[in-house]
């Protein structure tokens, strides 16, 4: 097993802990916008900057997660995505239509 092997789960778990303290994040900041409608600006705009930040990281976060995890999975992710042997094809035969 390799070291990317064992790393998978970890970034799985990490990828959605980050989307779960995001949801917390947005909420903390709606209250903050509704708690202190009049703070300055720059406090405001501050938070819509971190808040920003944090979302973007988050998005690439679940996007390097994806691309680990599903689009180039390790190979024991997928144990069966070794290729297989070709399977023997037998010859049905159809039911004639004459048959009565």
């Amino acid at each position: 097993m390799s070291t990317i092997d064992l790393t998978v789960g970890t970034k799985l778990v990490a990828t959605l802990l980050s989307a779960f303290l995001l949801g917390g994040l947005l909420v903390f900041v709606y209250h903050y916008f509704v708690r202190f409608p009049h703070d300055r600006l720059f406090f405001r705009g501050l938070v819509v900057v971190i808040s920003l930040a944090a979302a973007v990281d988050t998005a690439l976060n679940c996007v390097d997660a994806y691309t680990t995890c599903v689009a180039r999975p390790p190979s024991s992710v997928l144990p069966l995505s070794l290729p297989l042997p070709a399977q023997r094809l037998t010859h049905v035969p159809t039911p004639s239509p004459e048959l009565g």
